[in-house]
């Protein structure tokens, strides 16, 4: 049976051919969707640089220096894929879609976390809190890398948590991780204000700067580190957020250094880059 391709598979496609994708992709009611790529869909429809029509897209730029930016390779490949599609009548087989899809589940661990959630396989006697950081990544890939680490709920550990990056300030962020079965929090109390950390230039200062941020956790947050332990503790797969690539430059190392000391390492510590 024919299978009309949505935009976000049509791209999704073009992204697999590219060295280095320019969307990354979760599975979202069983398809690849783009969270990055929904938001700049709805901005070109807005200043009408795009239409759709009967399920059609149809570009509405006339000026041809923009395809003039683009690399040799990726025009012959959108120009064949055209013609594919143009063959097919606008369609491929649904079984082509779902063996792209298979491949990136099986070599990329792409999945949908609602059959995570629901597997029987999930080892209850591993539990896990996870440390990760946005910088640097758009939000189809930090949110895949929780789908695929499995994680359950995740902790916003930053004292303000608004970003000029799409999809991580914490209104979006809770919405999209609430869309792949995820549970989020905000706990601004383990933030550090940006004033103390304006003055960072060396390791030594970050050293200081941990050292008081230590022993303010242990001396005012007691309640909260316990909180951070139960969830754990209930959930099995958990991961504190904030902005930093490295975590040895981040907050967030401290506070999952606290919580294993508290646990006598029965909780396992897993940094993710």
């Amino acid at each position: 049976m024919a299978y009309r391709l949505s935009l976000h598979e049509i791209v999704y496609l073009f992204s697999q051919r590219q060295k280095t994708p320019f969307y990354s992709f979760i599975i979202l009611n069983s398809k690849p969707f783009s969270f990055q790529l929904n938001k700049d869909i709805l901005y070109l429809l807005m200043r009408k640089y795009i239409s759709s029509k009967n399920g059609n897209w149809i570009s509405e730029v006339k000026n041809e220096s923009i395809i003039n930016l683009m690399k040799f390779e990726d025009i012959q490949f959108i120009k064949n894929l055209n013609n594919k599609l143009d063959n097919d009548k606008n369609s491929y087989s649904k079984n082509q879609i779902s063996q792209y899809l298979q491949l990136k589940e099986k070599y990329n661990g792409l999945a949908a976390n609602e059959q995570i959630k629901k597997s029987l396989c999930l080892n209850r006697n591993e539990i896990s809190l996870f440390t990760i950081g946005y910088e640097g990544k758009n939000i189809d890939f930090f949110l895949n890398q929780l789908i695929t680490n499995r994680i359950r709920l995740l902790i916003d550990v930053r004292n303000n948590p608004v970003s000029r990056k799409y999809g991580f300030s914490s209104k979006q962020l809770s919405k999209f991780c609430k869309y792949i079965n995820i549970d989020y929090m905000h706990l601004p109390e383990l933030g550090i204000e940006s004033a103390l950390r304006k003055k960072l230039s060396s390791l030594s200062d970050y050293k200081n700067l941990f050292i008081s941020y230590k022993s303010r956790l242990a001396k005012n947050y007691e309640n909260t580190i316990l909180e951070i332990i139960k969830e754990a503790n209930d959930l099995n797969r958990i991961a504190l957020t904030c902005f930093e690539a490295d975590y040895k430059f981040c907050h967030r190392s401290i506070i999952a250094e606290l919580i294993e000391s508290r646990t006598l390492n029965k909780i396992s510590i897993k940094h993710l880059v």
